[in-house]
């Protein structure tokens, strides 16, 4: 006889979890490894555990029967609490890879309205309260096309309406796109990391326009950072009128697509001066 623990109703109340999310997160695994590497993926997880002789005809390659079995299957709420922490430990990139930007935001906001969130303290996938839609003080992330790595992580947190935190969460992305395509160290941050990085040397600032814009450029970035991350780290930032809090986010996505120009333009001086050397 195996004793299992019933599982914790704060975490998971027995609700469902769609058939098409769990196709999603195997096909996006799929694609990325062969069949005998998505096994030693899986089995880094713990997933399936040794004690579960997967159904006849199951390959331990195929990832989607794999996380149907274990939800569906007789292993019951110790099951559900091994996909739960895996999905969420994959949406939130803690794992050796992880969804793109795009499918992190659509898969997000499927899982919010079937009433699930990934925990901040541990990655792991627990109840909520159900979305129906998009909400009214979010109607922007229907209406506008964010950049897909301010929106995936903008939109979760609108939808559980914390918006303050989807602010936070799109100008840390920022921060840390910034500091990777500078190649500065961890100990580099904030509006310090911004002004050595567009800075009249910093390694982000394109030399070829006029000094005027290098330093616009550099002043937008610092403000931006100064004005909606800053505070938001320090204490409790409450937006009263959430349009504010969509117009920030979307400040966001216009910061994280002149970064999508400056890194094309490294990349092409990269390749210049490799086939000059060549």
């Amino acid at each position: 006889m195996v004793v299992q623990p019933l599982p914790d109703p704060a975490e998971d109340d027995g609700r469902k979890l769609s058939n098409l999310i769990l196709k999603e997160v195997a096909a996006a695994i799929t694609e990325q490894y062969a069949p005998d590497e998505v096994a030693d993926f899986l089995a880094g997880e713990g997933i399936p555990p040794q004690e579960l002789a997967l159904p006849d005809g199951a390959a331990a390659g195929d990832a989607h029967e794999i996380l149907a079995v274990l939800w569906r299957w007789r292993w019951g709420s110790e099951g559900r609490r091994m996909v739960r922490r895996f999905i969420g430990r994959w949406l939130d990139d803690r794992l050796l890879s992880g969804p793109d930007a795009e499918l992190r935001a659509r898969l997000s906001e499927q899982l919010a309205r079937q009433g699930w969130r990934v925990r901040e303290t541990d990655s792991v996938l627990v109840i909520c309260e159900p979305v129906r839609g998009v909400p009214v003080s979010a109607s922007f992330l229907r209406a506008s096309r964010l950049h897909p790595l301010i929106e995936a992580e903008a939109r979760p947190q609108f939808l559980i309406n914390k918006p303050e935190q989807g602010v936070f969460a799109s100008m840390k992305a920022i921060e840390v796109r910034v500091r990777k395509l500078a190649g500065f160290g961890d100990e580099v941050i904030g509006v310090d990391l911004v002004n050595k990085a567009f800075g009249p040397t910093g390694p982000l600032t394109d030399v070829s326009a006029g000094k005027g814009e290098q330093e616009g450029t550099r002043m937008l970035f610092a403000g931006a950072y100064a004005v909606l991350r800053n505070p938001a780290g320090h204490r409790q930032v409450d937006y009263a009128d959430l349009s504010e809090a969509a117009e920030a986010v979307q400040t966001g996505s216009l910061l994280m697509r002149i970064l999508d120009r400056v890194e094309d333009r490294l990349l092409a001086a990269a390749r210049n001066a490799s086939g000059l050397s060549g």
